[in-house]
């Protein structure tokens, strides 16, 4: 068995979720780490597993292709901390206390990081000068005279917007209205009860054409890793809105998830009445790969060593500019991205699931990044 070996370092992956929907999650990471010939053993450790700072039982992946639970007496320190798929009613919370209690462990998404993500307005501030929406805060602190004033202020600007907590997950209480739908105004005060409101124009002009679903609305999540040296932006999956007249929803929202080849090479956008075709070139992917990277090197700004966010999934859509270009457009950032079962090379055409290896040659120490890099970045 692969985390056997003592000569491995040790990747803990501490999630919250049912241990069966979880064992593809450390099969795909394991995987990625054996391709990248990173000497890293992926731990998959239910919150629960955990005893202090030690590991008592992990989910692990042999070279079968199967996933077992193996237990650790005394229990295992692990080199390296990832949290994910953390119980969505305190995910934040949980993530807190969980990254206070690893300290010891280097951290993928060490919590002070990772609130700089969870603060969508935070985010959007440090984007400053990267392609994001228009959008506004109303802070629940805010008199109600002040808070409609401003709100109304940014709805002349813009026919359609998005109304989001602005420290919401999982899509939860994300809307779109007309400026003028009464019901817009119903969705602010039921934000305002637990949280800020953060109101954004609508973007993404481009449509993905399904045969039996008509022209539908998506997102790029777009997952971005820290090699040691930059962010790269290696992988990712578009999500897609249920129906033509729906919102781009994650799956726990009615959503779907499709390969990021399938929805790119089916694009088409709305001239004179009529929707026509639209075909991106590896010029537009990689713009895609830029405004990502730059997005996650915008929010590291000003972090050290073992402070950064090493991985982190963006969520963006995509406009067609003026010249026929294309145009990514920043949403917001997941610190715990999930669905990296669902990963692929960022490519036009389909390749096989895949989430990083960049992050895996940091966690393993290789002093070769960039010449590795180079390699991988050149085959795909």
């Amino acid at each position: 068995m692969y985390a056997d070996s003592t000569d491995l370092s040790t990747l803990a992956l501490v999630f919250g979720a049912e241990v069966d929907a979880f064992c593809d999650v450390v099969f795909a990471l394991q995987v990625d780490a054996w391709r990248a010939g990173a000497e890293v053993a992926v731990l998959g450790v239910q919150e629960d597993w955990l005893e202090g700072e030690g590991v008592l039982r992990a989910l692990v992946a042999d070279g079968e292709g199967e996933v077992c639970i193996r237990e650790f007496r005394p229990p295992l320190r692990p080199d390296v901390a990832w949290l994910l798929h953390l119980p969505l009613a305190d995910e934040q919370g949980r993530h807190r206390i969980l990254s206070s209690a690893l300290r010891s462990a280097l951290q993928v998404n060490p919590y002070p990081a990772s609130e700089r993500a969870d603060d969508k307005a935070l985010a959007h501030q440090l984007w400053d000068g990267l392609p994001t929406p228009a959008w506004t805060l109303l802070p629940r602190e805010l008199p109600v005279p002040e808070l409609r004033r401003r709100a109304e202020a940014f709805l002349r600007d813009y026919p359609y917007v998005v109304v989001l907590p602005d420290r919401g997950t999982e899509g939860r209480d994300v809307e779109r209205f007309r400026a003028g739908d009464p019901r817009l105004w119903e969705h602010i005060g039921c934000i305002l009860r637990y949280d800020d409101v953060l109101l954004r124009e609508e973007r993404g002009n481009l449509r993905f054409r399904d045969p039996e679903a008509g022209f539908r609305r998506f997102a790029l999540r777009v997952h971005v890793a820290w090699d040691g040296r930059c962010f790269r932006a290696e992988s990712g999956f578009a999500q897609v809105a249920p129906s033509e007249d729906a919102f781009p929803a994650s799956r726990g929202r009615g959503g779907e998830i499709r390969p990021i080849a399938e929805v790119l090479g089916n694009l088409y956008f709305r001239e004179g009445g009529r929707w026509r075709r639209w075909v991106p070139t590896e010029e537009d992917l990689v713009r895609v790969q830029e405004v990502s990277a730059g997005a996650a090197e915008a929010l590291n700004r000003g972090l050290g060593e073992g402070e950064r966010l090493c991985f982190l999934g963006l969520d963006l859509v995509c406009d067609l500019a003026p010249d026929g270009s294309l145009v990514p457009v920043l949403l917001e950032v997941n610190p715990r991205p999930a669905g990296l079962q669902h990963a692929r090379p960022i490519a036009l055409q389909d390749r096989d699931l895949f989430v990083t290896s960049v992050l895996f040659w940091y966690i393993g120490g290789s002093q070769k990044v960039s010449e590795r890099s180079g390699e991988l970045f050149g085959a795909i």
